[in-house]
């Protein structure tokens, strides 16, 4: 049987020969091909030796090896400050003070990323004195920093081991030369699944193993999205309604007019016919209408194959129908009918889910103005929330982050909040047409407190709820050109007003970065407005889609989904 074809990226072929490059010295070929791509090598001589370099404080060449790095700004920036702080620490104030007002790291700054942070370096050009804990914080003494710092740079470097374009035409020859030219050049013995499931995920050539979606380039950094990397092949005429990832982080789920949900790899956009029913075309559908919102639960396990094993995913139609689903098979392990009034009745159904963090209740909001609870167990109706006017249009549960702090934020569409982390069930909100934010306590059934972010003066309807665990705030956006964050109970924390960038037309979805450094809100005519929250300096970045309905956020990665109502699903990355 024929494999199917791999996808190999193109990015992948370059770094092969910049590093073919690099270690045969033709650095003058390597400075051109990487100004002409505007590919990074992204790879050092030896891990080791930028470690030792760092934490031994040999900043020139330390310096010199960043340069040959693509690091996220944030990053460039730390390093920058710190080589400047032990400069001030060494009384060479000549030599800091060109760091600080010549380098564009630092200068970066001052323009609008962190004015704070820089104007806090200028004042240390004026210190009479050293003072340690002046210079470096309380918390975070020289060599302290020095290895944050190494591990951070450490974070950056690709492990590829050498001569890997050699290595891998080594291996296509000694593949052909044993079975012949018809294959995916791969001498590993393969099933028909497997074959499968690695062309639709396609593989990152330069690590030879399948593609992955970080987190800046190291994995723990927030970064503003910037490109499209991936369109979802829709069939012909169908219109995405809800999407949401899962908080495995490898899957985009995507609910559609039809009343059809399908689920999609993260990293290259394909369907995923490694799950036997979507191979079937027994896709998981909605009896009544079209799928308004989804929510995955949390998995308890850390274990990959056991959290694919666990992960539920809910769905809400326009026929007030609630199903939930156990992903790994596609079939449904529970249904709540009538759970909100449908649209036979002028309602229109399920607006929004989340499920509870503990993943025994999944909360819904409807066009009826109801907020109510539902226990996944015993298929009951646990709670009723009234007090809304109108439409409730998103609703959250409060929860903490992992203990070790390997937990994303919460995220989701306009319609959507997913929960990755331990939490008690008590608190709950609800933002509604009606201009409220609403703080519940889920135990007694009571509303403890109304937010009109908007102003009284001014209710606009709330558009998005997404609960940040790592801050403790609550990130509500409406039909405002602002966007605020809300402590836990309610009270405005942080507002950021994006005006200028989203000019006359106001969003009609929000979203937030997995740590929650950025926010992001996009209009229907495409503009997607960038907030940096240290700063709140905000810009606005032209799309391209145009009658965009809503905006989904990666749990882990600087990733966003964007879907149309002409039937398109863009996925943007950093």
């Amino acid at each position: 049987m024929t494999a199917p074809p791999l996808e190999i990226q193109s990015q992948d072929v370059i770094r092969l020969i910049q590093q073919f490059l690099k270690e045969n010295n033709l650095t003058r070929s390597l400075a051109c091909l990487q100004d002409e791509s505007q590919v990074v090598l992204n790879a050092v001589d030896s891990a080791e030796a930028l470690e030792a370099d760092v934490l031994a404080g040999r900043w020139d060449a330390v310096l010199a090896q960043a340069q040959a790095l693509d690091l996220p700004r944030r990053k460039r920036a730390d390093l920058y400050e710190h080589v400047f702080l032990e400069l001030v620490e060494q009384g060479d104030r000549a030599a800091a003070r060109v760091l600080l007002r010549q380098t564009a790291p630092l200068q970066a700054l001052r323009d609008g990323e962190d004015p704070d942070r820089y104007a806090h370096l200028e004042r240390l050009l004026t210190l009479v004195e050293f003072h340690p804990r002046v210079v470096y914080g309380e918390a975070s003494p020289r060599d302290a920093r020095r290895v944050t710092l190494a591990k951070s740079l450490l974070a950056e470097v690709h492990p590829v081991p050498p001569s890997r374009l050699l290595a891998l035409l080594g291996q296509a020859l000694r593949w052909q030369a044993a079975h012949g030219s018809d294959g995916d050049g791969s001498s590993a013995p393969k099933t028909a699944a497997t074959d499968r499931l690695t062309a639709e995920r396609g593989i990152d050539l330069f690590r030879g193993t399948p593609p992955a979606l970080h987190s800046g380039s190291g994995g723990d950094v927030d970064a503003p999205v910037s490109h499209a990397y991936a369109d979802l092949a829709l069939a012909p005429g169908q219109t995405v309604e809800t999407a949401v990832f899962a908080p495995t982080g490898d899957t985009l789920a995507t609910g559609s007019a039809d009343g059809f949900i399908e689920l999609w790899h993260a990293a290259s956009g394909k369907l995923r016919t490694d799950l036997a029913y979507q191979a079937q075309d027994r896709l998981m559908a909605m009896s009544g209408g079209a799928v308004l919102a989804l929510a995955f639960s949390s998995p308890a396990s850390r274990d990959a194959s056991s959290a694919q094993q666990q992960l539920l995913l809910a769905s809400g139609s326009q026929a007030g129908q609630i199903k939930v689903w156990q992903v790994a098979t596609g079939k449904c392990v529970r249904r709540f009918n009538g759970a909100h009034a449908g649209a036979q009745s002028g309602a229109g159904g399920v607006t929004a889910l989340a499920f509870s963090p503990d993943g025994s209740q999944v909360l819904s909001a409807g066009f009826d103005g109801m907020v109510r609870l539902h226990g996944i167990k015993s298929g009951q109706l646990l709670k009723e929330f009234r007090g809304h006017a109108s439409f409730v249009n998103c609703v959250a549960f409060s929860f903490s982050s992992n203990s070790d702090g390997s937990g994303a934020d919460g995220q989701g569409s306009s319609s959507v909040t997913t929960t990755t982390g331990g939490g008690d069930n008590r608190t709950i909100f609800s933002g509604g047409s009606d201009g409220t934010v609403k703080v519940w306590d889920a135990r007694l059934g009571t509303c403890t407190r109304t937010v009109v972010p908007t102003g009284a003066a001014n209710q606009r309807s709330v558009l998005a709820l997404h609960w940040l665990a790592s801050r403790g705030h609550l990130q509500v956006a409406a039909q405002s050109k602002s966007v605020v964050r809300l402590d836990a109970r309610g009270t405005l924390a942080w507002e950021a007003p994006c005006d200028a960038a989203l000019g006359v037309h106001d969003p009609v979805a929000a979203a937030a970065s997995p740590h929650g450094d950025y926010a992001y809100l996009v209009t229907e005519s495409g503009t997607l407005a960038i907030v940096t929250v240290r700063g709140k300096a905000v810009r606005a970045v032209d799309t391209g889609l145009t009658k965009v309905l809503g905006m989904a956020a990666h749990p882990a990665a600087n990733v966003l989904a964007l879907w149309t109502e002409g039937g398109r699903v863009a996925l943007w990355r950093a």
